[in-house]
Parts: C-alpha cells; sequence; structure tokens
C-alpha cells in the first residue's frame, strides 16, 4: 500500500513556529529597505494586506505595475532573500520547542487517527479490502523548512509497525517540492496566466525564475515527474495544513483526476487553523465536511458529486494530528 503525505504550511504552524506570510510581513515591514524599489514594495505589502494574503499570488499581480521586467525580477529576488532569512529564523527555534519524534512516526503510520468513528471504520474497511503485504509512505512538503527532518532523520527507513498482523512501514521519499533553505527556494505561480502583466509572460527569463514548474524543469531535478508518479500511485492521500491555493494548482488538479478515475484512491484532508466548534456542535461535523469536500471538489476540478466524494474524501477537524510539541 502507497501513502503519500503532502503538508503545508500548517505543519509548520502547528509546531508553533511563526511561518505564515502575514507573520512575515508583519517582521519585514520593519526591515530598512536596501532601496527604493524595495521601499516601494514594502509600502505596497502594507497597504494591501488581502492581495498579499498568499505572497506568491500577491506578487503575479504586482507584475501589473512594472514596465521593466528586470525591475520585477529583481524584486523577485529581494524577496526571496528576505523570505529565506526570516524562515531560517525561525527554524532555529525548531531544537528548543520539543517536538516529539515517536508522534509523528505514530502519525505517518495512522493516518486515520484524526477521523472521527464513521470516517476511521470506512477507511479501516478500504485499507482491509487492500490487504496489503507492506505500507510505503512518501512525504511531499511545500515548506522551505526542515522542521520535518529535524524531528525525525530522513535518511531513516523503517517506521515500525501496523496492524495486528504487525505489517511493517517503511519511509522512502521526502521531497521539498518547492526547494529549501539548504539550497534555493522557489517562490513563484503555477503558470503564467497568473502574472498580470500580459508582456511579461513570455520573458524566457522570468518564467524560468517564477513559474514553479518551470523552475523545477530548470533545474532538471525530476522533482514533478516523481511527485506527479506518487500522486498516480498512491493508495491514500493525506494534505494536512495545506491551503490548496491557486498557485499549487497543477498538483490539486493531478489529485481531482485521480479521483474522477479511480474509485480505489483515498483522501485525507486536514485543514490547519480554521476552528470550527465541534464541541458545542457536533451535530455539524457531517455538514462541515460536505463543505469542505465541495471546497476541495471546486479547488481540485473534480467531475464527481459531493455525495459520491464524501466515502472516498474524509476530513478531519481539529484534530491535533501531526501536533508534535
Amino acid at each position: 500500500m502507497n501513502v503519500l503525505f503532502i503538508l503545508g504550511n500548517g505543519f509548520d504552524k502547528a509546531q508553533g513556529l511563526a511561518t505564515s506570510y502575514p507573520e512575515f510581513y508583519n517582521a519585514y515591514k520593519k526591515i530598512q529597505p536596501d532601496s527604493e524599489l524595495e521601499a516601494r514594495l514594502q509600502r505596497e505589502i502594507q497597504s494591501d494586506y488581502e492581495t498579499w494574503a498568499d505572497l506568491e499570488e500577491g506578487l503575479g499581480k504586482y507584475s501589473a505595475q512594472f514596465t521593466d521586467v528586470n525591475e520585477f525580477r529583481e524584486v523577485l529576488q529581494i524577496l526571496n532573500s528576505r523570505l529565506k532569512d526570516y524562515l531560517k529564523s525561525q527554524t532555529l527555534r525548531t531544537d528548543t520547542l520539543g517536538l516529539s519524534r515517536q508522534k509523528l512516526i505514530n502519525n505517518l503510520i495512522n493516518p486515520d487517527a484524526g477521523l472521527e468513528p464513521k470516517q476511521r471504520a470506512d477507511y479501516n474497511s478500504f485499507y482491509n479490502s487492500i490487504n496489503p503485504a507492506h505500507v510505503y509512505v512518501d512525504c511531499v512538503t511545500f515548506n522551505y523548512t526542515d522542521t520535518f527532518e529535524t524531528v525525525f532523520d530522513k535518511k531513516e527507513t523503517f517506521l515500525g509497525h501496523i496492524g495486528s498482523n504487525k505489517l511493517p512501514v517503511y519511509l522512502k521519499e521526502f521531497l521539498h517540492i518547492h526547494g529549501s533553505l539548504e539550497n534555493m527556494i522557489l517562490v513563484g505561480v503555477n503558470d503564467i496566466s497568473q502574472i498580470a502583466n500580459e508582456s511579461f509572460r513570455e520573458n524566457a527569463e522570468l518564467r524560468e525564475e517564477f513559474v514553479k514548474p518551470e523552475i523545477n524543469n530548470g533545474c532538471e531535478n525530476m522533482m514533478n515527474e516523481t511527485f506527479r508518479q506518487l500522486i498516480n500511485d498512491a493508495h491514500l492521500i493525506v494534505m494536512f495544513g495545506v491551503s490548496v491555493g491557486i498557485t499549487d494548482s497543477s498538483w490539486w488538479q493531478a489529485i481531482g483526476k485521480r479521483l474522477d478515475r479511480d474509485d480505489n484512491l483515498r483522501l485525507i484532508y486536514y485543514p490547519y487553523d480554521v476552528f470550527k466548534d465541534t464541541e458545542k456542535y457536533p451535530y455539524r461535523k457531517l455538514r462541515w465536511s460536505r463543505d469542505y469536500i465541495s471546497f476541495l471538489k471546486d479547488r481540485m476540478g473534480i467531475q464527481a458529486s459531493v455525495d459520491d466524494l464524501r466515502y472516498r474524501v474524509y476530513i478531519g477537524i481539529n484534530k491535533p494530528f501531526l501536533k508534535l510539541v
């Protein structure tokens, strides 16, 4: 059985790291700019936080204010450098947070741990129908930080055993699809349609620096191909703390196509940092789950109905899953 974990910024946030874009902006606005170009960028962000809620989407829209493509490329380099420095300062806190390696392993082995009893029963029926001889876990993170590796050495492969028959569980791949602080971070958009300045869209140098799939292709690192193959081979996909934003829509569409064509794929979605009062309103859990499934259906371009997806897509709401403190 192949299990694919996809981790977003909610994973870092769950560990207590201030890694969201608004938190970065709050620090960035206090930095003395190195140029008028950077000062202009700081003023732009402060004047419209709503547009910049997603930094990459905000940059795509900001391109419309430029006539010189090289000036815009300079802005990209400035933000890349500032964001990298900020995230490095956050990762220095990781060793002091007391993150549990065993909690991480337990959640990787038991991806349904944050689901409701009915959902867990449905998932266990699916798991038993596969009757696997072993379980392989792959992880793809959209984060630049090395929080996961700090807790669990990615060179290790054996995680433990699962179930009464003690099936072995192995960790195989761990990928930073957008780069990492160890090398380079890939801040960019999903495709050229998200670059508001239409005259910039065919500039080869900008596309290589700002369109995510083309960045990875230019690096010849096989990241795109590997991630796509992991999606196609998975029996279960677990998404934790990802916003399912439009700047990564090619990956959500790939997952959506799998769900449409393959009844044997299951998806678990753990949204993070969205509060639902499940204690006061336990009878709303089904409605909230359907709302999330409808949201995923829209973002992933899924043709199947919400009623059909409800038996294949499970939502974990307000659960401490992958909270390692």
